[in-house]
């Protein structure tokens, strides 16, 4: 498929990449080849029209380089990116609603960063029309996590910045390694009244249980991936602990309302404990370095009522009563 064959119809002009740039501007270092996570991609100078197609790359670009040059976010990223300030001029004027070829034309990036499970089409098209793609991938482990820092970094010309994130990380991942968490079984739940969901093995919520020291349930049970999860499978693993996604705004979580309101799932220790964790809605569902922000948030709650249920009562017994985690 040509870039001509990609216009609504046989009469319209193909669609256009950024324009080149001249030889004399192109400064030391550059071009470059970079080692991509879905193959190899040349940029011949700094990219200076930077968009980011998911919240996540809006994450990772505004702390590796702040937003001068990127030329517009998706518009989801004001409820679900973490990097983006709230006074960002970014939310005013440079919002796109949709990962489709001819509205990214329109910004003329020259750079895209987009994420695996966005239009492949999209992504095609916009390469075969001169635009350099950098697919990200879902981050499984740790090292997706400074993979995916160093690689921005070298296509970004933020090589430094990249490096200091990833000290950060480590020291960060040091500390929550300190404490011991082996012995909290967590499980991840979504359902918004269609059925209930779960997370596995392979998934950044799998990853984001893992960094805070905690065992993933569903891992356990021996899920993989993104996992229908009905009442009974709900009923026979009975985690210690049920994570959740928060609302949009400080609204309620539909999945933890929707647990609540369930009979037949009173019987859950998690339920009965009063051990469902709210996370914030953008932090749970990130697939960005912020993900060690979540482990952090999630940790701190753990940490939070064990360190209530240890609080000596009058008797000098270990007390048992605990906060609202």
């Amino acid at each position: 498929m040509t870039a001509a064959g990609l216009s609504a119809c046989g009469g319209e002009a193909p669609l256009a990449g950024p324009p080149a740039i001249p030889a004399e501007d192109i400064p030391d270092g550059w071009p470059r080849n970079i080692e991509g996570f879905a193959g190899e991609l040349e940029l011949r100078a700094p990219p200076r029209r930077i968009l980011p197609a998911s919240s996540s790359a809006v994450d990772f670009v505004l702390d590796l380089i702040g937003e001068e040059r990127v030329v517009a976010i998706p518009e989801q990223a004001l409820n679900w990116a973490n990097a983006l300030d709230a006074g960002s001029e970014l939310r005013d004027g440079k919002l796109f609603g949709s990962y489709s070829t001819e509205v990214v034309l329109g910004f003329a990036p020259d750079l895209v960063l987009t994420h695996v499970w966005q239009s492949a089409n999209a992504s095609r098209a916009l390469a075969q029309a001169g635009v350099p793609v950098l697919v990200l991938p879902e981050l499984k482990n740790t090292q997706d996590i400074r993979l995916a820092l160093r690689t921005l970094g070298q296509a970004l010309g933020a090589e430094s910045n990249a490096e200091e994130l990833i000290a950060g990380f480590e020291t960060r991942l040091s500390r929550l390694a300190s404490t011991d968490r082996s012995s909290e079984r967590i499980l991840t739940y979504s359902n918004g009244g269609t059925g209930g969901w779960s997370a596995g093995k392979n998934t950044t919520a799998d990853l984001l249980i893992g960094l805070c020291g905690a065992v993933n349930a569903a891992s356990e049970a021996g899920l993989d991936g993104h996992s229908r999860m009905d009442f009974e499978l709900l009923l026979s693993l009975d985690p210690d602990w049920i994570l959740v996604s928060g609302g949009i705004d400080g609204e309620a979580s539909g999945s933890l309302s929707f647990l609540m309101a369930q009979k037949v799932l009173s019987s859950l220790s998690a339920v009965q404990n009063d051990r469902i964790i709210s996370v914030p809605a953008a932090l749970f569902s990130t697939t960005s370095h912020y993900i060690l922000d979540a482990a952090e948030y999630l940790a701190g709650q753990l940490d939070r009522v064990e360190s209530v249920d240890q609080v000596p009562s009058k008797d000098g017994a270990q007390s048992k009563d605990h906060d609202d985690a």
